[in-house]
């Protein structure tokens, strides 16, 4: 059981950090967006998240979306799914993915580009190559494939996705 310091959060988005032994946590819709930490291996008892900084957040709805993203229109900005590998975090949203550096989080993001496939809900980077993460979607109506996206890091300011 745990508890974050200023009352409750709604949280998607969730990736382990090895080096520190701790659970990362970033809430879903309240602004500002909040990195939390939990220990990865508790004691007894009720753990509070330690909050660890306010990430920069993705765009959220502008009019005139609803004609591309339909109905998702008005949660694009939302994170849905996290990873850490190093320094590197990566965010994504119903829209894009944005990769932080996990060492100065006040920094902006860069913000990497991705088609709209329908609701992203999960990344992660590959566990043999960094400039490689893999984002899933959400199957329609429950019933359809929930296809897996490669994304490649070709810089740090480009990337693409097969």
């Amino acid at each position: 059981f745990f508890d974050y310091p200023d009352g409750a959060r709604d949280c998607e988005a969730v990736a382990v950090d090895v080096s520190n032994l701790r659970v990362l946590l970033l809430n879903k819709r309240k602004l500002p967006l909040t990195l939390f930490a939990l220990p990865l291996f508790p004691q007894e008892g009720k753990v509070v998240a330690q909050k660890i900084a306010d990430l920069m957040p993705p765009p959220r709805y502008e009019r005139g979306l609803e004609a591309e993203y339909g109905e998702s229109a008005f949660f694009i900005g939302l994170p849905t799914g996290m990873d850490l590998s190093g320094s590197r975090l990566l965010v994504t949203t119903i829209r894009n993915a944005y990769l932080f550096d996990y060492m100065n989080l006040n920094a902006a993001p860069i913000e990497v580009n991705l088609p709209f496939v329908g609701q992203r809900e999960g990344i992660t980077f590959s566990n043999y190559d960094t400039d490689v993460a893999y984002v899933s979607r959400e199957r329609k109506n429950g019933t359809q494939v929930a296809d897996i996206f490669r994304i490649d890091f070709v810089s740090t300011t480009k990337s693409t996705m097969h």
